[in-house]
């Protein structure tokens, strides 16, 4: 969120550690690394916004950002 940008194509719902990735995970992460469909990209406008509400909420209430 700091830099404005989401990560595209990555092969598991959540971000993790690539080393918690399954095997076939792995080979398609590196496939889609190889042909440009994971990587990280602009966020659009408005969800910066929102996503920067609720980073703020977040740190008010005391929790993560």
């Amino acid at each position: 969120m700091r830099y404005g940008l989401h990560l595209e194509g990555y092969p598991h719902e959540d971000i993790c550690d690539p080393s918690n990735l399954s095997v076939s995970e792995l080979f398609a992460l590196h496939k889609s690394l190889l042909q440009g469909t994971c990587g990280f990209k602009p966020l659009p406008e408005a969800d910066m916004d929102a996503l920067q509400a609720i980073a703020n909420e977040q740190e008010r209430m005391g929790g993560d950002p």
